[in-house]
C-alpha cells in the first residue's frame, strides 16, 4: 500500500507531524491554486473564519485561479510563476480541474498528454514554492464525483500523481461528499448548477483544511466559529482570478452562522480521519 493510500485512511493520524516548521512566528500564510472548484463559494474566506479559534493565526490567504481552466493553463499564464517565486507560503494548497486526475489511474509509465502536462505543473507549483521556502507544506485537494465507481477511479489517480509529484499530503475528497450526500441527502452538497461543490462540502472543505494547518484544534473550537461575527479579524484575503466574486464574504459568513448545529456536528464528524460511523 503506498503512503498516499494510508494518508486517505488515516488522514489526521498522519496530518504533518512535523507541521511545526512549517508555521512561522509571524503566523501562517496560505496559497490557493486553482480553478473554480477551489474558490465557489468562498472556501478561503470560511477557512479564515474557521481560524478564530486556532493555535496557528493565519494572517495571510493568496489564491491564483484559473475559472474553467487546468493546472497548465494557470502555470503559462503570465507572472504566474514570477509572483510565486516573490512570496514564502507556508501552505500551499493545489487543486486540478475536476475529474482530469482520472488519467493518472493505472496508468504509471503511459500517461495520457494532459496527464503529462498535469504532472508538470504541479512539479512546477510545488517547486517554485519550495525554492522560497524549503518548509513549506504542500497538499494537493483532492475533487469530487457524482458515482462511486468513479469516485474509486478519481481518488486512485489523484493519489497516484500526488506520490509521483512529491506532495507532503493528499486530501482526498470524493468519496468523503459521496458517503455525506448518502447519509444527508438533504444538505446542499453541490452547486445548483449540479457540477461545482456546494455550500456543505465548502464548508467541509474548509474544516478538513483548518484541521491540517492545525491539529491540536479541537471540534469544540471549530464550532464557536459559527458564532464569529467580527470581520475585522478576517485576514488579508488576496484573490486572482479572471471572473469577480462579488458579496463573498457576508455570504460565506451567513453561511456558517445560519448552519444548523446539527449539521455542523456532522460537518466535524466527516472530518475525521474514519467518518464511517458519522450519521
Amino acid at each position: 500500500m503506498s503512503r498516499y493510500n494510508l494518508l486517505s485512511t488515516s488522514l489526521l493520524i498522519l496530518l504533518l507531524s512535523g507541521c511545526n516548521d512549517a508555521r512561522s512566528a509571524n503566523g501562517v500564510s496560505v496559497l490557493f491554486v486553482g480553478n473554480s472548484l477551489t474558490y465557489y463559494y468562498g472556501t478561503p474566506y470560511l477557512l479564515s473564519v474557521l481560524n478564530k479559534d486556532s493555535n496557528f493565526e493565519i494572517t495571510r490567504i493568496e489564491g491564483r485561479f484559473k475559472p474553467g481552466g487546468t493546472l497548465i493553463n494557470a502555470v503559462m499564464s503570465q507572472g504566474f510563476l514570477s509572483n510565486l517565486s516573490k512570496t514564502s507560503y507556508d501552505f500551499v494548497f493545489v487543486q486540478e480541474q475536476g475529474g482530469l486526475l482520472l488519467c493518472g489511474a493505472s496508468l504509471h509509465g503511459r500517461e495520457t498528454e494532459r496527464c503529462k502536462q498535469s504532472l508538470k505543473a504541479h512539479e512546477m507549483i510545488i517547486g517554485e514554492a519550495r525554492e522560497v521556502n524549503p518548509h513549506v507544506k504542500s497538499i494537493m485537494l483532492g475533487t469530487t464525483q457524482l458515482y462511486a465507481q468513479v469516485a474509486e477511479a478519481l481518488e486512485a489517480g489523484e493519489s497516484y500523481v500526488a506520490e509521483k509529484v512529491g506532495f507532503d499530503l493528499y486530501l482526498p475528497l470524493a468519496n468523503r461528499q459521496i458517503y455525506g450526500r448518502k447519509i444527508a441527502p438533504h444538505l446542499k452538497w453541490l452547486a445548483p448548477d449540479g457540477v461545482h461543490p456546494g455550500i456543505t462540502m465548502n464548508l467541509l472543505k474548509a474544516i478538513l483544511i483548518q484541521r491540517i494547518i492545525d491539529p491540536t484544534i479541537e471540534a469544540v473550537g471549530l464550532h464557536k466559529s459559527r458564532e464569529y461575527k467580527d470581520t475585522r479579524r478576517i485576514p488579508e484575503v488576496e484573490l486572482n482570478y479572471d471572473q469577480g466574486l462579488i458579496g463573498v464574504l457576508p455570504y460565506t459568513l451567513d453561511t456558517i452562522r445560519n448552519n444548523p448545529p446539527e449539521e455542523f456536528e456532522l460537518l466535524v464528524c466527516l472530518s475525521e480521519s474514519d467518518y464511517s460511523s458519522c450519521t
